[in-house]
């Protein structure tokens, strides 16, 4: 097959064939292409918008003219080449099939599913060779070199008894296949998606409910119907797949982009084939408070609030700095250490995505699933969700608000701290600076004193005089806010020390 000629699936899905990424311009040696195998859907233009697979992305064909081509060539020991014309010799690139024994009657196949595979005609039944194909006959199939799209029927997980691994590696750029920095990854201590950048985990799916059949971190999946994943896990392979609901006619695509994010698209045309248009369903992270440790140890992050990152009731930034200056990785550190055993309690978070990482324990009930964490020096928070107790032991990580039906965190905290939020907030003294962004810098606490207004509470519960104060004023009176004048930390950020003079009428 050469750079002008394509296969098909039997159902008009799927073509395979070359395609180039480069601007249009003259090839001439000094302006060359890069072309590259790969597959696509059929019926979706423009192409660069549908590729699903690439086969060398990392080593594209050079092509200097338009006198040269490329091929795509099965050779007779059964193995896949792809090479060009027009050099003083051929150069022949081998596809993933260098470890793949010799064999003589081998066909190669485009199915519709989109995998790409190789057969060996001596074992299967060549009469209807597409619906009674089995991965067991195939020597060698594309699905096990995912790019960087997870169509149904592929598999992301881990073969043990093979050594097999299937991740997503994202492209380097639109326009660009060979592999980019972000990856994804199943984890299957923790039966979670993870995305890599680089080494580090950029953002994770949250652990596996095996029951709703969804990760707790996407709430859109939630959504049943159309399409769903499901978890195979058996002693010789772990894997997520995706299956379709075969009473639709639905095209899905799972996509790892160039910049680090999972997408879910889909698309429909009732009866017809010829689907246009790619509908996004849900994006992960699409927020920065999904992102994996966005705001460091014991915080909570809430994107409806700003700044996003707070540290826990009972803990302070680990470095005040790095927080002044909106850098959170940092993240924050106890006030008080716990004394295990003599008098630590909890507090209670409300509508929280829970953090990371929790061990379950089969207890009946919540003052259970509490006594079991209470007598645990090491267990630092716990929640009963869904029948479920749920612990967890060491750093909080990845504590934010919910984007819906949240559940109930509870943070184990010293008995000195827990004095701090003991009783009805109401009926305390409320300490409260009201801050007048229009005032005018004249407005000062050193002159005329404040302006003033009635703050009514829901309920009705509070109708006092509080002040307002200019921002300019309360930077003078803080030295700016220098450190010098910070006497701690409170629940909502730093407490600082003011100056003020009084001027007394004394007619």
């Amino acid at each position: 097959m050469n750079s002008s000629q394509s296969i098909v699936s039997p159902n008009g899905a799927f073509e395979l064939g070359f395609f180039s990424l480069d601007q249009a311009q003259v090839q001439s040696s000094t302006h060359p292409k890069r072309f590259y195998l790969g597959i696509w859907y059929k019926n979706i233009p423009p192409i660069r918008n549908t590729i699903v697979w690439v086969a060398n992305r990392d080593k594209p064909i050079i092509v200097a003219n338009n006198n040269s081509s490329c091929y795509l060539t099965l050779n007779s020991d059964g193995n896949l080449m792809i090479f060009s014309s027009g050099h003083d010799q051929k150069e022949a690139v081998s596809i993933y099939l260098t470890s793949i024994s010799p064999a003589k009657n081998v066909t190669a196949t485009l199915l519709d599913t989109g995998n790409f595979v190789l057969r060996d005609n001596n074992s299967i039944n060549s009469t209807n060779i597409v619906s009674s194909a089995t991965t067991d006959n195939f020597l060698w199939q594309s699905f096990d070199y995912p790019t960087d799209t997870f169509l149904p029927g592929m598999k992301l997980g881990f073969n043990y008894k093979i050594g097999w691994t299937w991740n997503l590696s994202s492209w380097r750029s639109p326009q660009d296949p060979s592999p980019g920095q972000y990856t994804l990854i199943v984890n299957t201590n923790t039966t979670e998606f993870q995305v890599l950048n680089g080494s580090q985990i950029l953002w994770t799916s949250g652990p596996w409910n095996s029951d709703g059949k969804y990760f707790s971190f996407i709430p859109e999946m939630r959504v049943k119907g159309v399409y769903s994943f499901d978890y195979v896990s058996n002693p010789n392979e772990q894997y997520f797949h995706v299956i379709v609901n075969t009473n639709w006619f639905f095209l899905s695509r799972f996509l790892m982009n160039s910049s680090g994010r999972i997408q879910q698209y889909f698309t429909w045309m009732g009866d017809r084939r010829d689907a246009q248009n790619w509908i996004l369903f849900w994006e992960e992270p699409r927020k920065e408070c999904h992102v994996y440790r966005y705001c460091g140890a014991y915080s909570n992050c809430d994107q409806t609030q700003f700044p996003y990152c707070q540290c826990l009731k009972g803990f302070q930034p680990s470095t005040y700095k790095e927080w002044s200056e909106k850098q959170w990785t940092s993240g924050c550190a106890r006030r008080s250490s716990l004394q295990c055993g003599g008098g630590d309690g909890f507090l209670l978070m409300r509508n929280t995505s829970l953090p990371l990482e929790p061990k379950s324990v089969e207890l009946q009930s919540v003052e259970e699933c509490k006594a079991s964490c209470l007598g645990i020096c090491s267990c630092t928070a716990f929640a009963y969700d869904s029948s479920v107790c749920l612990v967890w032991f060491g750093i909080l990580y990845n504590v934010r608000l919910a984007d819906f039906n949240g559940s109930d965190l509870f943070v184990k905290l010293s008995a000195s701290e827990l004095k701090n939020f003991e009783g009805n907030p109401a009926d305390k003294a409320q300490d409260l600076m009201l801050f007048d962004f229009n005032a005018t810098a004249k407005r000062s606490l050193e002159g005329e004193g404040s302006s003033s207004s009635k703050l009514m509470m829901s309920g009705g519960s509070w109708d006092v005089e509080l002040p307002f104060f200019s921002f300019a004023s309360v930077c003078s009176a803080t030295n700016n806010f220098s450190d010098q004048n910070r006497l701690g930390q409170g629940g909502f950020g730093p407490v600082y020390k003011v100056y003020v003079r009084f001027y007394f009428n004394l007619n």
